[in-house]
């Protein structure tokens, strides 16, 4: 499933559930800190719907499941299910910054555009050091579920033993691996896909 944000001064806060026993998803819109709220909309391969209003959910059973009519949610419900994700929310005193790197084909090793990003990033972190950095490690769908959840391993865990060796203070890094469930490009399986042979990095910084 895909969540597009449209583009609206406002931010918006969304929160997308995938149970473990099913394909469930669930997006939820929620208000901005101070009242204002914008719009998300909800894509799958059999159509889209939009949530306007605060407090409305969307529910999908997979990617080829139409998305259902928006529905409201109540908050107490909300609370309830997400109160311990909502706690952990970026504090208006922090910024986020993303970057993506992209992998060689079954390798761990980063094309050459990437490495030299990768340089980069890291000198850029030695002078302004993250609070955190999460590294996310993907593939394409090309080889078994299995090998692939250990590649999107390997390449998230390379990328943070790279940041080690330069300087860059272990603590601070978290390593996450998706194997080729979550794809940048959708694609049959034994497809190879580039875009979605990739490492993406999220850091987190103190606003000045």
């Amino acid at each position: 499933m895909k969540s597009r944000l449209l583009a609206y001064a406002t931010l918006t806060l969304t929160i997308l559930q995938l149970s473990c026993a099913s394909n469930r998803s669930r997006v939820v819109l929620l208000p901005d800190p101070d009242g204002k709220v914008g719009q998300i909309e909800v894509s799958t391969t059999r159509g889209s719907q939009r949530i306007e209003q605060a407090y409305q959910c969307i529910e999908t059973l997979d990617s080829d499941d139409e998305p259902c009519t928006p529905a409201p949610m109540d908050q107490k419900e909300i609370m309830r299910r997400y109160g311990e994700t909502l706690a952990m929310q970026p504090s208006p005193r922090v910024r986020l910054w993303t970057a993506t790197l992209y992998c060689k084909n079954g390798s761990v090793e980063l094309v050459e555009r990437s490495q030299e990003a990768l340089s980069k990033i890291i000198e850029d972190f030695r002078n302004n050091s993250p609070l955190e950095v999460y590294v996310i490690g993907h593939t394409d769908r090309v080889g078994p579920e299995r090998y692939n959840l250990n590649l999107s391993h390997n390449r998230s865990a390379w990328i943070r033993d790279n940041l080690i060796a330069n300087g860059i203070k272990s603590k601070i890094i978290l390593v996450v691996f998706y194997g080729d469930t979550k794809p940048k490009v959708f694609t049959e399986d034994e497809v190879p896909e580039p875009l979605n042979r990739r490492v993406e990095l999220v850091a987190k910084f103190s606003k000045r």
